[in-house]
């Protein structure tokens, strides 16, 4: 706060400087019908006269006017550069090669499931308050998916139900993808990693996510759990699991929204907009692991061909919040399912589905 304020002052410094400088050599303009009577503060035009009328009065203002832009210049650099410019990025991604992470970029393994506790400790500082930073503390406007949520989870999740009932939200920040069902849920408890997102009410009860991914809630507690793209920024994502499939009812039905790449490569810099230790799954070792852990995959639809992923992020489109563009985007999904890679480096690697969106159950039979 208080560099920006001494970056203010020094500006306006620097503008009422030049605006004084101008004015008291105004009256040296030359005789001009536009000009005369002349009243503070002169005109665009009158500078213009003004240097044009005299070299010396043209050199001062040649001074001033560079002093203005690289005064501006250095300014606007010191807010666009980071803080830090190592990039933030985990040990076991530092200098590594694609041949060290050769069984994590095939989706033999999932990279951060075999990590130990320290390692979960490192990925858990960089990673807890990423997202809110990415978005401006929570500030920036998030993109629109409340269609996708809808038409892929939501109405597979009330099927034969009047109500949701007492709802986990694993990082859902603040809590803008319960906006298609707000009204039938009992109860929202959101375990969030971000203390910046926390806001308590008479139906919303947040608390701190745990850095080993354990839940602080007893055996058969919640009717629903929703996971919105929140997985892939935790690291024993097998654990994770495991503590959903336990604090789920038998007959509870658990979203899963997730990405299905590896989000670019994790041993060199992250592109702007991912958080440092993110990646995707692979698909088949998230579908393997939650049919492990013990849960029914009712449905899943894979979504997000990234062209219309860039029609959403560059041309202002939420695509995901109309039923004509989501339907595009799956149809495009499902003709270039077949050239699905999980670790995708050249550019017509991209042309497939990029997300997946899991209706998981927790069998009746199961205590």
């Amino acid at each position: 706060m208080m560099g920006r304020a001494n970056q203010h002052t020094s500006q306006s410094s620097i503008a009422d400087m030049w605006v004084f400088w101008v004015n008291r050599h105004a009256t040296k303009l030359p005789p001009h019908s536009h000009c005369c009577p002349r009243s503070l503060p002169i005109r665009p035009f009158e500078i213009f006269l003004l240097y044009h009328s005299k070299p010396s009065s043209r050199l001062s203002l040649n001074f001033v006017l560079l002093s203005l832009l690289v005064c501006f210049t250095i300014c606007r650099m010191s807010t666009l550069l980071p803080k830090d410019l190592s990039p933030k990025m985990h040990s076991r991604s530092r200098d590594k090669t694609n041949e060290n992470l050769a069984d994590y970029y095939s989706g033999q393994k999932l990279f951060g499931d075999d990590f130990g506790l320290e390692e979960i400790c490192e990925w858990y500082g960089l990673e807890e308050n990423a997202c809110f930073e990415i978005y401006d503390q929570g500030k920036k406007k998030m993109p629109n998916n409340d269609y996708l949520h809808w038409s892929a989870g939501y109405l597979w999740a009330l099927a034969g139900r009047l109500s949701l009932g007492k709802v986990l939200g694993l990082g859902s920040g603040n809590g803008e993808e319960f906006r298609p069902v707000r009204k039938w849920i009992e109860h929202l408890f959101i375990a969030e990693s971000a203390e910046g997102y926390f806001h308590n009410d008479a139906t919303t009860t947040y608390v701190k996510a745990q850095m080993d991914g354990s839940l602080s809630f007893p055996d058969n507690f919640f009717d629903t759990q929703v996971n919105i793209a929140v997985l892939h920024h935790i690291p024993n994502v097998s654990h994770v699991l495991r503590e959903l499939f336990r604090t789920l009812k038998s007959g509870g039905i658990c979203l899963v929204k997730e990405p299905i790449t590896t989000l670019g490569a994790w041993h060199l810099p992250r592109k702007p907009g991912l958080a440092p230790c993110e990646r995707g799954f692979p698909r088949a070792w998230l579908e393997n692991e939650v049919q492990r852990t013990g849960f029914e995959i009712v449905r899943s639809t894979f979504f997000e061909f990234p062209p219309l992923r860039h029609l959403r992020d560059r041309g202002g489109v939420d695509t995901y919040n109309s039923k004509f563009w989501t339907f595009v985007d799956q149809l495009l999904c499902a003709l270039t399912n077949w050239n699905y890679r999980y670790h995708r480096t050249h550019w017509h690697e991209k042309l497939a589905p990029s997300y997946v969106f899991l209706v998981l159950r927790k069998p009746k039979s199961t205590g």
